[in-house]
């Protein structure tokens, strides 16, 4: 696997943590918030 489609990934996932409530997330989470919006 090519280091930028996790660099992307993780990207991602920091922006998408940073407007989500103190908890415990897993990738699980955002896919599924972005696939309902």
């Amino acid at each position: 696997l090519d280091r930028a489609i996790f660099a992307r990934g993780a990207l991602a996932a920091a922006l998408w943590l940073q407007s989500r409530p103190a908890g415990r997330y897993g990738m699980g989470d955002m896919v599924l918030v972005k696939t309902n919006t």
